[in-house]
């Protein structure tokens, strides 16, 4: 196999789709401890992209904000969509994590 396919190797895991860059030269308890400190990093960075998701959608939505071409169409249900998708992102790396 050349170093380029393995600098690309795209596997498929379950539902998601990992890069093995790094991976296949390390050794077990490297490749372990690697992909536990990616998964934690990953849950921290969701977890605060959920929260400030949550925090913005709820400014948005207490001051009515409005979008500035309609004088009508609220900005919070838009907003939301942060706020559900990390909360999804959350539990993606939590059950990946278990």
């Amino acid at each position: 196999m050349s170093l380029s396919s393995r600098l690309v190797g795209f596997w498929l895991r379950g539902e998601h789709v990992a890069v093995d860059l790094l991976l296949t030269y390390l050794g077990t308890k490297q490749k372990y401890y690697l992909t536990l400190i990616t998964r934690i990093l990953g849950l921290v960075y969701s977890l605060i992209l959920t929260w400030q998701g949550g925090v913005y959608a709820l400014r948005e939505f207490t001051h009515h904000s409005e979008f500035p071409v309609t004088t009508w169409l609220p900005v919070w249900p838009a907003v939301s969509i942060i706020f559900f998708g990390s909360v999804f992102l959350c539990v993606a790396f939590y059950h990946d994590h278990l």
